[in-house]
Parts: structure tokens; sequence; C-alpha cells
């Protein structure tokens, strides 16, 4: 996975927006995520240094508490889109 995740972002780990569709317990979800890697590594041999994080509609930027418009714009595309097996 993290070898997938890299090659989506062209082999370099970056801030940027993407839009996701994660589906949990059968439900598909519009969202966004970004690929830098932050926080603490809990996985020691999947050679990412930590974890990425995908935001759902709603969310806020951790520092400012504001909805960023790059995530929402990601959420309304992904919203678009179909899920696919």
């Amino acid at each position: 996975m993290t070898v997938a995740m890299l090659g989506s972002y062209q082999g370099e780990w970056s801030w940027d927006r993407r839009p996701v569709l994660p589906r949990y317990q059968g439900a598909v979800y519009a969202s966004s995520m970004n690929g830098m890697p932050r926080g603490y590594i809990s996985i020691r041999d999947n050679a990412m240094p930590g974890h990425f994080c995908i935001h759902f509609l709603g969310s806020r930027v951790q520092r400012s508490h504001l909805v960023s418009a790059t995530h929402m714009a990601c959420v309304i595309e992904a919203s678009h889109a179909a899920w696919q097996e």
C-alpha cells in the first residue's frame, strides 16, 4: 500500500489534496486526503514514516479550525465519482 500511495504522488510525499472514496462497512464516503505522512510510526514495516489524513464533509483544518476550500473542492469532485470494485 505504501508503494502505491507514494506512486500516486509521483514518488514524492506531498501536502496536495486528492479526492478519494473510502468504503467502510459497505458505505462509500466522498472525502479528500493528502499524501504527507505525519505523526508517529505505528506500523514499523510499511516504509511510511507515520500516517496520512483523510477528511470528510465538514472536516476542519487542525491548526485554524476552518474548513479548507481545497478540501471541499476535492470532496465535491469525489461526490461525482462512482465506486469501482
